[in-house]
């Protein structure tokens, strides 16, 4: 009498990208023209804005993931930085979308902001401690470099609202993420 036995093993503990319970959080920086401080001090000036993003949140169904944005922007003149600056703190909610769950993976993020203006120079220091709100759009990609970091390149677009002027900022970012826990 023959008898075969069929071993089967597959596995169970590995874990699907942007899944339901995960936590991701991430830092990315973009740099590009300014265009707020021609506004104030009616220069022609070259004008630089570097805007840095910080961002905790939870995939709460698969590829979608809820949380917090912070961000730091600062404007400056490129011949006078130390006369002509000013530095912007948000924070506000944050929604991304991953479109696939595999290593290399598109997505699309957006998150609304408000804060204030902290630091300032010449004829913007009045503007100090004023309201400046923002609506942030980037999409991209992000690449998987081991099951839990992950680098992400993409472009991003700022509207932002401050006092009576509506600004759009554009910017390449580079980013990391890095992700834990989840079912």
């Amino acid at each position: 009498m023959n008898i075969t036995i069929v071993y089967s093993q597959t596995e169970t503990n590995k874990k699907e990208k942007f899944s339901a319970g995960q936590w991701q959080i991430g830092l990315k920086d973009g740099i590009g023209n300014g265009n707020e401080l021609s506004r104030f001090v009616n220069s022609q000036e070259a004008y630089r804005h570097n805007i840095l993003q910080t961002q905790a949140g939870c995939f709460i169904v698969n590829r979608l993931l809820v949380g917090i944005g912070f961000t730091w922007s600062r404007e400056w003149s490129v011949r006078r930085p130390e006369q002509e600056s000013f530095t912007d703190f948000m924070k506000g909610p944050l929604l991304r979308y991953q479109f696939t769950q595999t290593s290399v993976s598109p997505f699309l993020e957006v998150s609304y902001q408000f804060g204030k203006r902290s630091t300032g120079a010449r004829s913007v220091l009045d503007y100090v401690g004023s309201s400046v709100r923002s609506t942030l759009l980037s999409g991209g990609v992000n690449v998987s470099l081991t099951p839990h970091l992950r680098l992400e390149a993409s472009y991003g677009i700022q509207f932002k609202t401050f006092i009576d002027q509506s600004i759009m900022h554009h910017y390449p970012q580079l980013g990391v993420n890095y992700a834990f826990g989840g079912k």
